[in-house]
């Protein structure tokens, strides 16, 4: 059974989606996003992008430095991140073009629970 990446990538008609589970090659990723961009009638693709995602060579991203009771930092940020390296880097795989990015954050019921079909459609994630 899919868990809530699973159905929020398929809901949200993402076309790729960067998990904890798997460090991932940015470069790569502006690559086929670009290349799925072009492959789309209405010229965009969407990638969604889960707290605790890490750059190939790169750490976990934190929104803060303070920790819960048990000891645990609060993840958050990587959205930022991808959104910002995927406006530069796309310019190798678009002709010298920067790609417009948008980034939206979807909310925690979309995230964490079961969404019912207004949530599965109004947030996108990160698309370019």
């Amino acid at each position: 059974m899919p868990d809530s990446r699973h159905a929020t990538t398929m809901a949200g008609a993402a076309n790729r989606c960067v998990i904890p589970e798997y460090k991932f090659n940015i470069d790569h990723l502006a690559e086929l996003l670009v290349y799925d961009r072009t492959k789309n009638p209405s010229h965009y693709s969407v990638v969604l992008v889960s707290e605790g995602a890490m750059f190939e060579g790169g750490e976990m991203i934190f929104s803060e430095t303070t920790t819960d009771a048990y000891g645990h930092k609060k993840l958050g940020g990587i959205g930022d991140l991808v959104s910002a390296e995927l406006k530069e880097r796309t310019t190798q795989f678009n002709n010298g073009k920067s790609v417009n990015v948008i980034n939206q954050k979807l909310g925690y019921m979309v995230r964490a629970g079961d969404p019912d079909a207004i949530d599965s459609i109004v947030p996108w994630p990160t698309g370019i």
